[in-house]
């Protein structure tokens, strides 16, 4: 069995820790945004004018998850966001 070990180095797990953060907090407030029931995966596509299928990417992982995005969604579901360094 072929093994493989590679280092992406501190720069680089630091950067991908935060962007899983943040993807996680923008996940948790869609979740309580659709258990309340007040915005469903397809109202926040069709405020923000953007396919469904682009949120689904941002939120997995499989499309970039800009700071301009992460604004949009909080303006979408009504929030404010806050940030601490």
């Amino acid at each position: 069995m072929t093994s493989f070990h590679f280092d992406i180095g501190s720069r680089a797990r630091h950067a991908g820790r935060f962007i899983g953060r943040v993807r996680g907090e923008l996940l948790k407030a869609l979740s309580q945004r659709k258990s309340e029931g007040s915005l469903p995966q397809q109202a926040l596509a069709e405020k923000l004018g953007i396919e469904r299928s682009l949120i689904n990417r941002q939120l997995s992982g499989e499309a970039n998850l800009t700071l301009r995005s992460l604004a949009d969604f909080a303006w979408a579901m009504d929030m404010e966001i806050s940030f601490e360094l």
